[in-house]
């Protein structure tokens, strides 16, 4: 999927630079609204995270805003954008400077993870409940079940495992745990992660982008990022073990 929006931004640049040199705005919008939708949806969860986390109020910022802010940047700017530029990766690193001054992103707070930690196996059960099923069945919350910033990822016990030091512990959750226990598991763990951490997990699993190039989105150290992907990993990985590997 990532290669595919590429290659399309790639030929959407050229439209683009097109319509700026004839001074054509109207044409620039529409050709520039045409990479939109994945953008769109990525600011759509990362001002519901925030809100979720109370770090922006709730309804006090929408998406629309932040794509308009995008389009007048990218207008001004697009002179200074070369064809060979990754023209995905560089509107997704003008949107999210956006986005960072907007609200800063918290850090990780231990007790967002000791929180899950204590939680009885009947409370993870009226956890798993808020949790539905969209029209093609798979998985999501019931406030994202007509959120179209929300894209479809099945998670499982492989994905945070080593598959080849540790194919007896998949091997045994995978008998023991459903495929959709797992994902609503993990997804709860998700949802309590900093917002920073689930942006990042979002942008290397969701979205595609490897970790060199979410560097350059969020303006950080390679060894940054990879640490925050690693402990969102970590996090998850250590709840799994924590409630189904006693």
């Amino acid at each position: 999927m990532r290669a595919r929006y590429q290659t399309y931004a790639r030929s959407v640049l050229v439209e683009l630079r097109a319509y700026k040199k004839d001074n054509n705005r109207s044409h620039f919008k529409d050709a520039f609204m045409k990479l939109m939708p994945d953008i769109k949806a990525y600011v759509s969860k990362n001002l519901k995270m925030a809100e979720r986390k109370g770090v922006i109020a709730k309804g006090s910022y929408q998406a629309d805003d932040f794509i308009n802010d995008l389009y007048l940047y990218t207008y001004e700017h697009i002179d200074n954008v070369s064809q060979e530029t990754d023209f995905h990766s560089w509107l997704f690193k003008q949107v999210d400077e956006l986005l960072n001054d907007t609200f800063i992103y918290e850090s990780l707070e231990e007790s967002y993870m000791e929180e899950l930690e204590a939680l009885s196996e009947s409370e993870w059960q009226m956890l798993e409940e808020k949790f539905t099923q969209d029209a093609d069945g798979d998985l999501i919350m019931m406030e994202k079940l007509d959120d179209p910033s929300y894209l479809k990822v099945n998670y499982e016990a492989a994905d945070f495992f080593a598959e080849d030091q540790e194919e007896v512990l998949i091997e045994r959750l995978d008998e023991e745990i459903s495929k959709e226990r797992m994902h609503k598991h993990i997804s709860i763990v998700l949802e309590k992660l900093p917002v920073l951490m689930q942006s990042i997990f979002d942008l290397k699993t969701v979205r595609g982008f490897d970790l060199e190039e979410i560097t350059k989105i969020k303006r950080m150290q390679l060894s940054q990022v990879n640490e925050i992907f690693q402990e969102a990993q970590y996090q998850i990985k250590k709840s799994i073990a924590s409630r189904f590997l006693k």
